[in-house]
């Protein structure tokens, strides 16, 4: 902003300058006064460094207009050249402020372009070309001016605007894809190791288990007993490194297919507790159609159920439902929730407030990675001391299908 309105104190130096070698009557007073207020309240600007609020940023600019028409005012009003400078600030204020700010400030422009004809009119120059179609003609040439730059500026702001927000939403397409992409790779990279660690550590973990088989057959209590603790937890190492090699999304290539929602929640409800589940399915969502890799996405919402199981000892709600044309699938508990820190973090890959041996810390980062590789999302919501909802939506199709 800062330097724009140096370049606009500039162009005021060189619209004086014009003034002076096309002979034009100047008001030095007002001048000398406009120049010297655009000068230090650009100063001001410069040493804090920033405007501070699109408030602040649309004031500066109507100052700037208010400066300009003074400025041509002084110099030979509507007979100056530079009265084009008006639309470089309509161009300035689409560029930096929200669109409520720069139609504000393209009324305002009109307005000054259009108060440099009243001294002209008031007073018409019985020498210009204009005059010997009479006052009445004269009038005409000045509506008729005021009403192209009232087109000219209103299409220039429209436009200077719609191309700011689509470099903005493109900008966030490609953060967003980029993001995904990343996630992707590291979901990619974690279920290799948790594969190469699998792959490494069966042996080792088979042979300690087939001795402390041996050991927990032995006819002394106190060697039988070590056996069978070293046997329990070998079977503990081969449950976390097949949590991790499931969690870190192994077998996410499956290929789609097309799945109603009442196909999908079967798939899930799949070796769950369902006894402590609320399962409901509305008519419309029980035959809507998703085409995604539906063993994939059943795992994943079956973790968001089994993270609903842990967080509570009551039931848990399971809700299918069709919103926006997207099937989406709703899992509630009323459990502690988590604290606005923790929510923030929940889908950061290896972060868990679970105790040590019991979570991963990749669930729901799992969960999500799914959700985004299919086109969908998911959305997590939590109140401490209410509860967690995890919002699932997948789409009809996938992205490059549809």
């Amino acid at each position: 902003m800062w330097r724009s309105r140096w370049l606009v104190a500039l162009t005021h130096g060189i619209v004086v300058a014009w003034s002076l070698v096309a002979g034009l009557t100047i008001d030095w007073p007002l001048v000398l006064i406009t120049l010297l207020v655009s000068v230090v309240s650009n100063y001001v600007v410069w040493a804090n460094q920033n405007v501070g609020s699109p408030v602040a940023a649309a004031a500066l600019l109507a100052l700037d207009l208010g400066l300009l028409t003074l400025l041509l005012l002084g110099s030979g009003s509507s007979a100056h050249p530079f009265t084009f400078l008006y639309l470089f600030q309509v161009v300035v204020a689409a560029m930096v402020l929200e669109s409520r700010w720069v139609w504000g400030l393209v009324l305002l422009a009109a307005l000054g372009y259009g108060s440099l004809f009243v001294p002209a009119w008031l007073s018409p120059d019985p020498h210009a070309g204009h005059a010997m179609h009479g006052s009445g003609g004269m009038f005409d040439h000045y509506v008729g001016m005021w009403v192209a730059f009232g087109v000219t500026a209103p299409f220039a702001a429209f436009v200077v605007t719609r191309v700011r927000q689509a470099l903005a939403d493109a900008t966030a397409q490609v953060e967003q894809a980029q993001r995904l992409k990343e996630r992707t790779e590291r979901l990619t990279a974690l279920g290799t190791l948790a594969a190469g660690a699998a792959h490494e550590l069966a042996t080792p973990l088979a042979s300690i288990a087939v001795i402390a088989g041996d050991l927990s057959r032995s006819d002394h209590p106190e060697t039988a007993d070590d056996g069978a603790t070293i046997r329990q937890q070998v079977e503990r190492c081969r449950a976390v490194l097949n949590q991790l090699a499931a969690d870190s999304g192994q077998g996410v290539g499956q290929r789609p297919e097309l799945v109603t929602g009442r196909a999908l929640l079967e798939r899930v409800l799949e070796g769950t507790d369902q006894a402590r589940l609320e399962v409901t399915v509305n008519a419309q969502a029980a035959h809507h159609p998703s085409w995604v890799p539906a063993d994939r996405v059943a795992q994943a919402i079956r973790q968001l159920v089994a993270n609903g199981l842990d967080a509570t000892d009551g039931q848990v709600e399971v809700n299918v439902a069709v919103v926006g044309g997207h099937l989406q699938v709703t899992v509630h508990d009323a459990g502690s929730g988590m604290a606005p820190d923790v929510l923030a973090r929940a889908t950061e890959p290896f972060f868990t407030t679970k105790p040590v041996g019991q979570g991963t810390g990749l669930g729901l980062h799992f969960v999500r990675s799914i959700a985004e590789q299919v086109g969908g999302s998911l959305d997590l919501a939590s109140v401490p001391g209410e509860g967690t909802t995890a919002i699932m939506t997948l789409p009809t199709r996938l992205e490059e299908d549809a």
